[in-house]
């Protein structure tokens, strides 16, 4: 299973906020050690998601 760091930034060319894949894992320790350290230097609210979700959303 792969784990997905999804976070949220601000488009200047669509002047909208768009979602993006951050990091890729393939172990969910992995993906939180990345998503903390990542909500922590950007002040941001990423969020992990599985592969299995991730594609049927």
């Amino acid at each position: 299973m792969k784990y997905f760091v999804i976070a949220t930034r601000w488009d200047d060319e669509r002047k909208a906020q768009v979602k993006y894949i951050a990091g890729q894992f393939d172990s969910f320790a992995n993906a939180n050690i990345f998503k903390t350290a990542y909500n922590e230097h950007y002040k941001a609210d990423a969020v992990i998601v599985e592969d299995f979700k991730l594609i049927n959303h």
